[in-house]
């Protein structure tokens, strides 16, 4: 997609995002929007919802650490993604953080 395309999508995420969204499949898929829209805040949002949910999952503390590492908190964010790899140590996005 394009920058603008992104954009737009972090748009629609946001509203769905602020109107209580609960359904999983949105709200991780969101969290590949705003990532690449650069939307780091309303990443890190989406993965504590995540996480609230899924205490124990490699896949919300993993995106945990990518907000985290991208708004410039690499203590947070180091931490946040060893635990994803001690949880999973195939999920792949623990290994690109």
């Amino acid at each position: 997609m394009k920058n603008k395309q992104w954009s737009e999508a972090s748009k629609t995420y946001l509203t769905l995002l602020d109107s209580g969204v609960e359904d999983d499949d949105v709200l991780t898929n969101s969290v590949q929007v705003f990532d690449n829209a650069g939307q780091y805040e309303a990443m890190l949002r989406v993965s504590r919802l995540l996480l609230d949910r899924y205490p124990y999952t490699a896949p919300p503390l993993a995106f945990r650490a990518r907000a985290l590492q991208k708004l410039n908190r690499i203590s947070e964010a180091t931490i946040a993604n060893d635990q994803a790899l001690l949880l999973d140590t195939t999920f792949p996005l623990a290994w690109i953080n």
